[in-house]
């Protein structure tokens, strides 16, 4: 008999994980092949207001709409200081590979569980220029590009692979 997956609600707690479930994401296709499909965990960490980065710094890298962790990656490379936050993180379960999220993976954490979020701009790790970033509002849900120096908040989270929830 085949197992079926067995996934939080979400919003819940995912034990051991460090934080509850956010959203569902499809893999990144990276030099032709699929990566495996993955859940955003949004730790219980509160978001601090900070710049994106440096406003005229083009980050090469940071493009995606949807791979956060690639974007952070690049954003670390070039000490954009929204990634150096958010690579300092810890969760209370010890994990420590967060990231910033893309602006697909906000706008989906948007939809499905804007309550763990503050009522407030979040910046996002998807650049749109050598001056502007994209952030997501989580009061009226509006998605912008902002300047790089502008102070938003700053929510790191984390990715599991899917098959961590296989019964």
């Amino acid at each position: 008999m085949k197992q079926r997956p067995t996934l939080p609600t979400f919003g819940e707690i995912v034990p051991g994980e460090g934080g509850r479930l956010g959203a569902i994401m499809r893999g990144h296709v990276i030099d032709g092949v699929r990566e495996p499909d993955y859940a955003v965990i949004v730790p219980d960490i509160a978001a601090v207001s900070m710049p994106w980065g440096t406003r005229g710094q083009q980050v090469n890298g940071a493009d995606s709409l949807t791979d956060g962790l690639r974007n952070t990656q690049a954003m670390l490379k070039t000490q954009c200081r929204a990634a150096l936050h958010a690579a300092t993180l810890r969760t209370e379960d010890g994990h420590d590979e967060l990231y910033l999220p893309a602006r697909g993976e906000l706008w989906a954490l948007r939809a499905n569980v804007p309550e763990l979020f503050d009522k407030a701009w979040h910046w996002s790790s998807t650049q749109d220029s050598p001056y502007f970033a994209f952030a997501q509002d989580f009061e009226l849900g509006f998605s912008y590009c902002s300047s790089k120096d502008h102070a938003w908040r700053v929510r790191a989270v984390r990715r599991i692979p899917l098959q961590h929830f296989t019964a």
